[in-house]
């Protein structure tokens, strides 16, 4: 593959839109070729520069102004139409289309959730919908869920996880499940969640690779959001050796597949951290392109006797 031909690729590639044997052809002249690689991670900056770009929050009494203004707005064009031309007047001012649009305005900002088209993607800017009286409202305060994992010896069956989930609240109807491709059954415990006691979850995974991931999601009534977090464990930890490694542009399971083998813990990423991640690394350790990964997150390294974990700042 020649230089002008691979650049035409690159954009697909980072975007991960490239099907399996056109990926292999630009990672293997990328990879011979220096001026290209170059070219290559500047552009997975480019995109990872604009992916870092803050949202836009709306003000958090955007949605009340915005009923405000409406009402105004028709109260105004109804006072008008009923000088001018009486009820004939102000039937006529009622224009169905502007008060559909209005409701519409209104439900999107009341419900908190604006999307922006972004050449195909979409960017989702979220606020706290807005009661009628917030001074009837108590919001409880967020509960912390700590995950730890601990595989089991593997079998002729496969491989097992015990996935366990601890809130540092109590956390009714709450529903804790395990998804992922490399999950051959999705496991869930459905019910109250008592503060500091452990809910229990055991993890079926495919024995023929060299690491599996999966996520741990925790929904709640109580939990504005759900709280997620990303696992990455080995099969069989190998002896530790210098990684060399070209990931350009990447979700962060992918380029912690290919580390997993060299870390003896599982890995644990906290959900809220999506970036895409670009490593160019020659004859690292594992924990140096762990901490490289954590730079490019916005987060931090944290190692316990049970696992990695890589937190938001």
């Amino acid at each position: 593959m020649q230089c002008e031909r691979a650049r035409e690729f690159f954009s697909d590639y980072v975007e991960q839109a490239l099907d399996r044997p056109m990926r292999v052809a630009v990672e293997a002249h990328v990879g011979a070729c220096g001026d290209c690689r170059e070219d290559l991670v500047r552009l997975a900056a480019l995109y990872r520069a604009f992916d870092a770009i803050a949202p836009v929050e709306p003000p958090a009494d955007g949605a009340s102004r915005v009923i405000r203004h409406l009402q105004q707005v028709r109260w105004e064009e109804q006072q008008a139409a009923r000088s001018r031309g009486g009820m004939l007047g102000w039937l006529r001012s009622l224009r169905p289309a502007s008060v559909a649009f209005g409701a519409a305005l209104a439900t999107l900002v009341v419900g908190g959730t604006v999307l922006l088209n972004r050449g195909g993607d979409h960017t989702q800017l979220t606020a706290s919908p807005l009661p009628i009286n917030p001074q009837t409202v108590s919001v409880a305060p967020a509960a912390g869920v700590r995950i730890s994992v601990r595989p089991e010896a593997p079998s002729a069956a496969g491989r097992r996880a015990q996935v366990q989930v601890v809130a540092s609240t109590d956390l009714a109807r709450a529903h804790v499940r395990v998804v992922g491709a490399d999950v051959n059954s999705s496991p869930s415990v459905i019910g109250d969640l008592v503060a500091n006691r452990p809910a229990t979850l055991a993890v079926q995974l495919p024995g023929t690779q060299p690491a599996s991931s999966f996520w741990v999601r925790v929904e709640a009534p109580t939990l504005a959001t759900p709280i997620t977090t990303l696992v990455v464990l080995a099969a069989q930890p190998a002896r530790p050796q210098p990684i060399t490694l070209a990931a350009a542009y990447q979700e962060p399971s992918a380029v912690l597949l290919k580390l997993a083998p060299q870390v003896a813990k599982p890995i644990l990423v906290d959900g809220t951290l999506t970036a895409k991640v670009t490593l160019q690394v020659a004859d690292q350790s594992a924990r140096r392109c762990l901490e490289l990964m954590a730079e490019q997150l916005g987060a931090h390294l944290q190692e316990d006797e049970d696992a990695i974990r890589i937190l938001p700042r």
